[in-house]
């Protein structure tokens, strides 16, 4: 869909009855303080990570943000001193600093404190913080910056956010961005895809959305220079990309590093709060009320996380210390104030007046593809999301479906995100690493099992929508599959989304030996919870509490590999479904009993 597709697409879509969420401003507050409960406030006054390291400037200056936002909104208003001194031990050390990539990230978070609270902190204190903040420099404390032409390849997100708090800076006359400015945001501006999504490396969805956020926030605080244009019109169709990839669950889509994590969808927040804000101005409260339900769902499918005990910073109940599927920068002192602070600017941005409206994936079936920059494909229909990444970046995911989510089903119970054989997050001693999704696979003609899911660098496909109703979607997906030895295979599947949930068949059209078979992962553990699984006559059972996981198959036979994988969710078996045919089929169902 382009730009008025999307447009058209909502405004035509019929009137939905919703249930409204009730978040309000008052509710990203509560989550936020949520996130400041989860540090020990001794350790926070002695700097000090939960495994007794010392406390970087980035999550430091981030747990500063958060506790700014408490205090300006009325709360823990006797921790107001504490703060002040966190604020000064941030601006000294970020002007101490040199090429370090804290400072990057430490600029906006100081600066964001600032204005939230900037009413409530006396003149001396001020200019105190002032004196600190005139002396950065952002060709000395910056590390993502051009400083030679073959910097200029190496640009990244991280220069954006260190942009935005350039600008912040400027608000407060602290600076005059034109001249950093032009040297860096035509190289930026050249990194936006066709449909506005952002390509840091390897182009994953989360790195698009947050670059995009913050952005907006600088739009937001009144940036109107030379490139506001251009950035507002990307923002635009980014915040439209956002809103029709959400899954029904109000969760981001997966694909890529630092997925999982709960700050995710405080990032749909922010995106989706900026673009409700638009479509007010426009007078246009169908589309306004849409982005402004997606941003309350997206907080809303993160609260169980949050309310575990201890909370969550990712999506599993493992516990905390054992890093259970975190990148080595991913710890819980930095990501924990990532979702609070991230927060903080969907509360500056949050405009209560304007009212819930059903969201695309609720209101209506769609499928979305993204640029094969991102190589996504997204369905919703009958309250249900399905994601599929035929080309995806093997470090952290595998091709094939990657996604069942249905609406007040646990993420994880069918699949939330793939699974990869790199060592790109830990999982502990015992579960295997290996690419796995729900994907197609077959002998190949030494005998070698091959799956679709082994093979995201070595396939080309496309996608064909058959039909589209008001409550299902029918589309096909065809690859040609090249393996490393030069073989080649031709593939077709058939995704039926609709209330019933998901059938799908599969189907080989190049040479193969031994039928096809389906890869399926069973959910075995999250962390704390035990899935019953049963398996006989085609049909597979998953029960986690009182929600049900359904595959059946009129067409295969089924065998189940004892050896627990991990994607960062939890612990999997994979199931194998085989046909002696060269078609499979199966259907796929979620439900919750009573």
């Amino acid at each position: 869909m382009n730009i008025e597709q999307m447009i058209n697409h909502i405004l035509q879509s019929n009137e939905q009855e919703i249930v409204e969420t009730g978040v309000s401003k008052e509710t990203y507050l509560d989550f936020i303080q949520r996130s400041f409960q989860a540090y020990d406030l001794e350790e926070l006054r002695l700097r000090r990570k939960k495994d007794g390291d010392y406390l970087d400037l980035q999550s430091y200056s981030r747990v500063a943000c958060l506790l700014a936002c408490l205090l300006a909104g009325g709360r823990l208003s006797h921790l107001k001193p504490f703060w002040a001194e966190m604020m000064t031990e941030c601006c000294k050390e970020l002007a101490s600093m040199d090429n370090n990539i804290f400072a990057d990230f430490a600029i906006k978070e100081i600066m964001l404190s600032i204005k939230v609270m900037s009413r409530r902190v006396d003149e001396g204190t001020m200019k105190e913080w002032y004196a600190h903040l005139q002396q950065v420099d952002p060709y000395k404390q910056y590390a993502a910056v051009i400083r030679t032409s073959e910097d200029e390849a190496r640009m990244h997100n991280i220069n954006v956010y260190n942009m935005v708090g350039e600008f912040l800076r400027e608000t407060e006359g602290l600076t005059d961005t034109t001249a950093y400015f032009d040297r860096h945001w035509p190289i930026q501006l050249r990194k936006f895809d066709a449909y506005g999504m952002y390509r840091d490396p390897g182009c994953p969805i989360l790195y698009d959305l947050t670059t995009r956020a913050h952005i907006q926030l600088m739009l937001a605080s009144g940036y109107n220079g030379t490139y506001a244009s251009s950035l507002d019109a990307y923002l635009q169709y980014g915040g439209l990309m956002t809103l029709f990839t959400q899954s029904v669950t109000g969760e981001l889509a997966y694909g890529g590093r630092s997925n999982q994590f709960l700050f995710n969808e405080a990032l749909i927040a922010v995106s989706c709060e900026y673009e409700a804000l638009r479509y007010k101005r426009a007078g246009m409260d169908k589309i306004a009320g849409a982005f402004k339900r997606a941003a309350h769902l997206a907080i809303l499918s993160i609260d169980r996380w949050l309310s575990a005990s201890p909370p969550r910073h990712l999506k599993n109940l493992y516990p905390i210390e054992s890093g259970y599927g975190t990148e080595y920068y991913a710890y819980y002192d930095k990501y924990m104030a990532s979702f609070g602070s991230f927060l903080v600017m969907a509360y500056d941005l949050a405009d209560d007046t304007i009212a819930e409206k059903a969201t695309p994936v609720e209101a209506s079936a769609c499928v979305i593809q993204t640029t094969p920059s991102f190589h996504k494909i997204i369905a919703s229909a009958g309250g249900y999301t399905i994601e599929i990444d035929p080309k995806p970046d093997q470090q952290y995911d595998a091709a094939g479906l990657g996604r069942i989510h249905r609406k007040g089903i646990p993420t994880e119970l069918a699949l939330s995100t793939p699974f990869t054989a790199e060592e790109s997050y830990r999982i502990p001693a015992g579960l295997q690493r290996r690419y796995a999704a729900i994907s197609p696979g077959w002998m190949n003609h030494n005998g070698e099992m091959c799956t679709l899911s082994e093979y995201g660098n070595h396939v080309d496909y496309e996608v064909v929508i058959h039909s589209r109703e008001e409550d299902k979607v029918f589309f096909q997906v065809d690859y040609n599959v090249t393996s490393v030895r030069g073989e080649c295979m031709r593939l077709s599947e058939k995704y039926s989304l609709g209330e019933e949930g998901l059938h799908y068949e599969a189907e080989l059209r190049g040479a193969s030996c031994g039928g096809i078979f389906l890869q399926v992962p069973l959910l075995v553990a999250n962390g704390i919870d035990q899935t019953d699984r049963f398996v006989g006559n085609g049909k597979i059972l998953v029960e986690l509490g009182r929600f049900r996981y359904q595959i059946s198959s009129e067409t295969s036979s089924v065998t189940v590999d004892p050896q627990h994988i991990a994607n960062r969710n939890g612990e999997y078996e994979l199931a194998w479904l085989k046909s002696t045919s060269h078609r499979i089929s199966a259907h796929f169902a979620l439900e919750a009993t009573e």
